[in-house]
């Protein structure tokens, strides 16, 4: 698969989360489960690609607790 080919990590996320169950708490998942979520993220094309780089950072900021490592770039 090439780089070009690759499904859009929103899209693949939102499908993994759909068949898992959208109400299953982290802590409830399985081996299986996470280790599927890993691939797909590692398969997903860069989320960078097309994107607001400001609407990226603000969500890094929100859910990393606060701040954006050092570099001041998102990490990815």
């Amino acid at each position: 698969m090439s780089y070009q080919d690759r499904e859009d990590p929103i899209i693949s996320m939102s499908n993994v989360l759909k068949n898992i169950g959208w109400s299953t708490k982290l802590n409830e998942l399985t081996m299986d489960q996470i280790l599927g979520l890993v691939f797909i993220i590692q398969r997903c094309k860069d989320v960078t690609d097309g994107r607001d780089y400001t609407q990226l950072e603000q969500s890094y900021i929100k859910w990393s607790g606060g701040k954006l490592p050092p570099g001041t770039e998102i990490p990815f």
